[in-house]
């Protein structure tokens, strides 16, 4: 069996009980992003989602960055 996507594969495959992280997409800086929450209203960048190449440039981006960051649940 293949499986075509771009969800990291220690994501796809992970025990549903070990985790204890959140995914969210959001804009920072106007760059679309997938982050990690972390406990301490930080969180690391996972993955770029623009489609900007010169957002990847970008030292405040890069992958594994740990940034400032609180999270507001937005009722929609």
């Amino acid at each position: 069996m293949i499986i075509y996507t771009p969800i990291p594969p220690e994501i796809l495959w992970q025990d549903k009980k070990e985790t204890d992280y959140r995914l969210v997409e959001d804009a920072i800086d106007g760059i679309r992003m997938q982050i990690m929450l972390l406990p301490d209203q930080t969180a690391r960048i996972e993955r770029i989602l623009s489609t900007d190449p010169q957002d990847f440039l970008r030292e405040s981006c890069r992958p594994g960055t740990v940034i400032e960051y609180r999270y507001c649940h937005k009722n929609v």
